[in-house]
C-alpha cells in the first residue's frame, strides 16, 4: 500500500517540499520504505485516504494537526462528517470525474473539532490495488480572505463597473458558505436602503426592503446601519425587529441572517452587506472577520466610484463652466507658441488652428496692443513665473474687439518648464462699468466743482471723516488731506453755530432723525459762506448705522439771491399796489397766483382769500363762461382785450377794459397770464361826451356853413348869373371870365354844402341813419366810380343821433378803406335790426386787409373802433373767405333800450330797388385791441 502511496505521491501536484523531479531524482536512488514513511508522515500538506464509500483509512501527522483530530479518530470517521459539503451525489459525481482524470482538485470548508471552518485545496486521485479502489487526497490550506481580496483588488485596478465589483463581492461571499444568499444595500442621499446587488434573493423580497429607512428596531439590516455596528440572528421568529418581515422571510425561505454595515474612509455609513441562510446557523469568528474584509472592500469600492462619479461630475462641470464662461483655457509650449490645436481659442476668435498655431495667436491682438502683449509674453518665457496682462481681443461673435485679462502659469518638472497652462478671460462688460464708473467719478468731480456741492463720510468705528475736493474747497482744507476727525471739521464752523450743529448731530444719533442744517464757514481768507448740509446714516452688512453721509452745498449766492428776489418782490409789490390798475396773475388752472390791493379793493377780500381760488369764483359761474373764450385765447398765446360790465359789491355796475397778456416760459410755452383791468366807466362817460360836444359842434358849424356861407354863396351866385346876362347882351369881352366866375361860385357852393351835409350827416328824424347811408353809398359811387350799395330790409329807427352818426363814420371810414385801399370793385352796406342788437356790415370784394396792417391796428382801425367803443360797440374786422374785407359793428339793446330805440319797429322795402341781400356769414375776425395800446 505505500508503494503505491508513493507512487502517486511523487507524481502529485501539490508536494509540500522541493521540486517534483528534483526529488523523484534523489529517491530513484533510495528506495528505502521508511524514507517515504518519514516524508509523507512529516510533510506539511495534509495526506488521507479513503475506500470508495469516503471511508477514512489512514492519514498522516499535517491532516490531524489541521482539523485538531487525532489519528484514531479520523480513522473512525467518513469524509462527510467533517466535509458537509461532500454529500453521497458529490462523493459519486467525484469518483465519475476521477474515472476520465487522473486527479481532480477543488475547494471546500471542512469543519475543524473545535467546530471552526477551514478553507482548503484537495486535489484527489483514484489508486486501484488488489482489485481494489482507494481515494487518496492531498489537501493544503488557503488564505481564502486573501484569494477574496486580492480577486476583488484586480477588479478595482481593471475599473470594473461599481455594480459589477458589488455583485462579485456578493458572489465571492456566496462561495464561501452553503445554501446562503448575499446582499449589498447602499444608503441613498435620502438616507433610504437601495439594493446594489442580490443576485440570488427573490425580487418580492428586495422591493420590499427597497426604500426603508434605517432605524434602532426596523429589520436586521436597518438596525445595522442605524447602530453602526454588525449584529447577527440565528432565527427571524425570535427577534420582534423581524416582526413585519416574518412573511417575506417565509416567502424567501431564511432563517438566518447576518449583517456588516459599511463605513467610509471617515467612518461614514454607506451600506450594509447582509448575507441570509436557508438554515439556522450562527457565525464564526472566522465568518466575521472575513464579512468585515469584505465589507472593508465594499467601502473602497463605493468610494471610489463615488469619487470617480464626483470628478467626472466635477470635470463635466468644468469643462461647461469653461464653455458657457468667457474664459479661453489653453496650452503652449515652453517657447510661448502653440503646438496643438486650442479649441476654445477657435471658438472664441474664430481662428482656426492652420492660423493660430506657433504665434499666429497674436494677430487676433488689437494693432495697438499687440507689440506690447508680444514683448511681455517673451519677457514672461525668459524668467518663469505667474504671468498676467490685459489687452483688446478679436470676437467672432460679435464682431468687434473685446477687453480681456490673460493669466498663465508654467508648468515645471524637474526644474524645466515642460509647457505654459493659461486663460484669457472676457472682461469687456467689466472694463466698460469700470470705465464708465471713472468717467461718473470724474463727471460727479466737475458736477460738485460747478454746483459747489461738497460730500463727507464720518466713521463711526475710527471716528475719522473723510471728504470731497469741492468740501475741502467750500473749507479751505489742503486737496492733499482728505481726512480728518469731527474737530477737524468743527474748526472751520462759525463759532455762533458749532453749538447747533453739535446739537443736531447727538439729536441725529440718538434718534435717528435727520434734517437739512444751514451754518456759516469761516474761511482762512476771512471769508464767511453759508452752507446747508444734509445727512443720512450708512448702513454696514447687518443693517446697523456704521457711518453718516452728508453733504454740504454752498447757498451764500443763493440766500443773497433770494435776498435780493424778496427786495424786488417787495418793491414790485409797493408799486403794483400803488397803481391804480388792477393787476393779477393766473396759471393755467385758472387760479390766482398774485394780485394787487386794487384787487382787495374791488372784491372786498383780503389777498389770503384770493390767492390759490379759481376765478369762477370772484367772477361768479355766469360771467366766467361768458369771458372764458378770451382767457383760452390767452393760454393759447394770443393777447387779447375786451371790455366787461360788472356789477361791484357797492351794487353799481362798472365797465372795465381786460387785458390779457400771455406769459412764456425759456421754451416759449404759455405757463399762465397777467391780467390788468382798468376801470373805463368815467372815461367812456367822458368820451361819449366829447364825442357828443364835437357831434354838437360840427352840426353848429355845418349849420352856419349852410346857412351863413351857403346863403352868402347863393346871393353871389345870382349877382354873377345877373353879370353874365348883362354881359351877354353886351357882347362885352369879359363874358368868359363872368361864365368862370359863375360856375366857381357854382362849385363852391356845391362843396360848402357837401361839407355841411358831412359835418352833419344824419338828420335828427328816427329814419335818418337809413337816408344818410343811402346818400353816402351814391356819393361813393359818384366819387371812386364803384358799385355801392345800401342794403336794410327792415326799417332801424334810431332816436340817439349820436349813435346814428357814429354808426354812419364807421360805415364812411370802411366804405373809403374799400375804395381808396382795398380796390374794391363791389362795396356792400346792410344795417339790420335782429330784437336783440342792431347790426352794421360792410362787405367788399377787393384784395383784402393786409395781415401787417390788421396786425398794427392803423389810423383808420383805431378810430373805428373807438367810435365803437364810444356808443358801446362791438367792433370786428376781418378778411372773407371768399376774398375782401368785412366790418361789423354790433350794439346789444337792453329792456330798457338805453339807446332811444323806437318801439314801434315795421317792415319796409330797401332803399334800392337792387335785389335784397343778406347779411354774410361771419369770416374768420382778428381780436380788437385797445386804441390806446399803441
Amino acid at each position: 500500500m505505500l508503494r503505491k502511496l508513493r507512487t502517486v505521491f511523487e507524481n502529485s501536484f501539490h508536494l509540500g517540499f522541493g521540486n517534483r523531479h528534483a526529488t523523484q531524482g534523489r529517491l530513484a536512488h533510495q528506495d528505502n520504505d521508511q524514507i517515504f514513511q518519514f516524508l509523507v508522515r512529516n510533510t506539511k500538506q495534509g495526506i488521507y485516504w479513503t475506500d470508495e464509500n469516503g471511508r477514512i483509512l489512514g492519514c498522516n501527522d499535517s491532516i490531524c494537526d489541521l482539523l485538531g483530530y487525532s489519528r484514531d479518530e479520523l480513522t473512525q470517521m467518513v469524509v462527510a462528517d467533517i466535509d458537509s459539503q461532500i454529500t453521497v451525489d458529490s462523493h459519486q459525481d467525484l469518483l465519475r470525474k476521477l474515472s476520465q482524470h487522473p486527479s481532480v482538485t477543488f475547494q471546500t470548508q471542512p469543519r475543524r473539532k473545535d467546530g471552526k471552518h477551514v478553507t482548503m485545496e484537495l486535489t484527489v486521485t483514484r489508486l486501484v490495488f488488489d482489485d481494489r479502489v482507494y481515494l487518496c487526497t492531498f489537501s493544503r490550506e488557503i488564505d481564502l480572505e486573501r484569494q477574496l481580496r486580492n480577486q476583488v483588488l484586480e477588479a478595482l485596478a481593471t475599473g470594473m463597473p461599481l455594480s459589477e465589483i458589488l455583485t462579485l463581492i456578493v458572489q465571492l461571499a456566496e462561495k464561501t458558505r452553503n445554501r446562503m444568499l448575499g446582499s449589498i444595500l447602499l444608503v441613498d442621499e435620502s438616507g433610504c436602503f437601495r439594493h446594489a446587488a442580490a443576485t440570488r434573493l427573490p425580487r418580492a423580497f428586495c422591493e420590499q426592503i427597497d426604500g426603508s429607512k434605517p432605524g434602532p428596531n426596523v429589520g436586521l439590516f436597518r438596525s445595522v446601519v442605524f447602530n453602526q455596528t454588525g449584529v447577527s440572528l440565528a432565527e427571524f421568529p425570535q427577534n420582534p425587529i423581524w416582526e413585519s418581515y416574518l412573511k417575506l422571510a417565509e416567502i424567501a425561505g431564511v432563517k438566518a441572517c447576518w449583517s456588516q454595515p459599511i463605513f467610509s474612509a471617515r467612518n461614514k455609513v454607506l451600506g450594509t452587506m447582509a448575507m441570509y441562510f436557508l438554515d439556522p446557523q450562527v457565525p464564526t469568528d472566522h465568518d466575521k472577520e472575513l464579512m468585515k474584509t469584505l465589507a472593508l472592500l465594499a467601502g473602497i469600492a463605493i468610494e471610489r466610484a463615488r469619487k470617480n462619479e464626483q470628478l467626472l461630475k466635477n470635470e463635466l462641470r468644468n469643462r461647461s463652466l469653461i464653455q458657457s464662461s468667457a474664459a479661453t483655457v489653453w496650452t503652449s509650449s515652453p517657447q510661448g507658441d502653440f503646438v496643438d490645436r486650442q479649441e476654445s481659442w477657435e471658438s472664441y476668435t474664430g481662428q482656426p488652428w492652420e492660423e493660430h498655431k506657433g504665434f499666429g495667436w497674436s494677430e487676433m491682438f488689437h494693432v495697438d496692443d499687440r507689440a506690447r502683449l508680444v514683448f511681455e509674453w517673451t519677457e514672461a518665457i525668459k524668467k518663469p513665473g505667474p504671468f498676467e496682462s490685459h489687452g483688446r481681443m478679436w470676437h467672432a461673435q460679435s464682431s468687434c474687439y473685446r477687453y480681456f485679462e490673460v493669466h498663465a502659469v508654467p508648468i515645471i518638472r524637474n526644474n524645466q518648464v515642460i509647457e505654459w497652462v493659461g486663460s484669457t478671460t472676457d472682461v469687456h462688460n467689466r472694463k466698460i462699468a469700470e470705465n464708465s464708473l471713472v468717467r461718473s467719478r470724474a463727471i460727479l468731480k466737475q458736477a460738485q466743482k460747478v454746483a459747489h456741492l461738497g460730500s463727507w463720510v464720518w466713521d463711526f468705528e475710527s471716528d475719522r471723516v473723510q471728504w470731497t475736493d469741492e468740501f475741502c474747497r467750500l473749507h479751505g482744507f489742503d486737496l492733499n488731506d482728505r481726512k480728518g476727525d469731527f474737530n477737524t471739521l468743527m474748526k472751520t464752523v462759525f463759532i455762533g453755530d458749532r453749538t447747533k450743529i453739535r446739537k443736531s448731530i447727538q439729536h441725529t444719533l440718538e434718534t435717528g432723525a435727520t434734517s437739512p442744517m444751514e451754518y456759516r464757514i469761516l474761511r482762512h481768507d476771512g471769508s464767511m459762506r453759508t452752507v446747508l448740509s444734509k445727512t443720512k446714516f450708512e448702513k454696514d452688512e447687518l443693517g446697523n448705522n456704521s457711518g453718516l453721509i452728508g453733504t454740504v452745498l454752498d447757498v451764500t449766492d443763493l440766500r443773497k439771491t433770494e435776498q435780493a428776489l424778496r427786495q424786488s418782490e417787495r418793491q414790485m409789490r409797493t408799486i403794483t399796489d400803488s397803481l391804480p390798475v388792477m393787476i393779477a396773475y393766473i396759471d393755467t388752472n385758472y387760479r390766482y397766483q398774485f394780485n394787487n390791493a386794487m384787487y382787495e379793493l374791488l372784491y372786498k377780500k383780503r389777498r389770503s382769500d384770493i390767492i390759490g381760488r379759481h376765478v369762477s369764483e370772484l367772477l361768479g359761474e355766469t360771467v366766467f363762461q361768458k369771458v372764458k373764450h378770451h382767457f383760452d385765447s390767452a393760454f393759447r398765446g394770443i393777447a387779447t382785450t375786451y371790455q366787461q360790465r360788472i356789477e361791484v359789491p357797492n351794487g353799481q355796475s362798472q365797465i372795465n377794459e381786460v387785458r390779457l397778456l400771455p406769459d412764456r416760459n425759456a421754451e416759449g410755452v404759455v405757463v399762465g397770464v397777467y391780467t390788468l383791468i382798468d376801470d373805463i366807466t368815467k372815461r367812456q362817460a367822458l368820451e361819449k361826451e366829447v364825442l357828443n360836444i364835437a357831434a354838437e359842434e360840427h352840426r353848429r358849424i355845418g349849420q352856419d356853413l349852410h346857412d351863413g356861407t351857403g346863403q352868402e354863396l347863393t346871393g353871389l351866385g345870382m349877382i354873377a348869373d345877373a353879370l353874365l346876362l348883362s354881359l351877354s347882351r353886351k357882347g362885352a369881352a369879359e363874358q368868359p371870365i363872368a361864365v368862370k366866375l359863375a360856375r366857381g361860385i357854382k362849385r363852391t357852393l356845391h362843396q360848402i354844402r357837401s361839407l355841411a351835409r358831412g359835418l352833419n350827416p344824419v338828420d335828427i328824424s328816427s329814419e335818418g341813419l337809413m337816408s344818410a347811408l343811402t346818400q353816402m353809398a351814391e356819393h361813393v359811387e359818384d366819387l371812386y366810380c364803384i358799385n355801392c350799395r345800401f342794403i336794410c330790409d327792415s326799417n332801424v329807427k334810431l332816436q340817439d343821433n349820436q349813435i346814428a352818426t357814429q354808426l354812419f363814420r364807421i360805415a364812411q371810414e370802411a366804405t373809403t378803406n374799400a375804395a381808396k385801399h382795398g380796390h374794391a370793385k363791389n362795396v356792400s352796406i346792410s344795417l339790420v335790426d335782429s330784437k336783440q342788437e342792431i347790426i352794421l356790415s360792410v362787405t367788399d370784394d377787393g384784395i383784402g386787409i393786409h395781415p401787417a396792417v390788421e396786425e398794427s391796428r392803423g389810423m383808420g382801425l383805431r378810430t373805428m373802433n373807438y367810435r365803437a367803443n364810444a356808443i358801446g360797440g362791438h367792433l370786428q374786422i376781418g378778411r372773407r373767405e371768399c376774398g375782401g374785407t368785412e366790418v361789423i359793428c354790433k350794439i346789444t339793446l337792453t329792456n330798457s333800450d338805453p339807446l332811444g330805440m323806437d318801439p314801434g319797429r315795421h317792415k319796409r322795402q330797401p332803399h334800392l330797388s337792387s335785389p335784397t341781400q343778406k347779411v354774410p356769414s361771419e369770416p374768420h375776425f382778428a381780436t380788437v385791441s385797445d386804441p390806446d395800446s399803441e
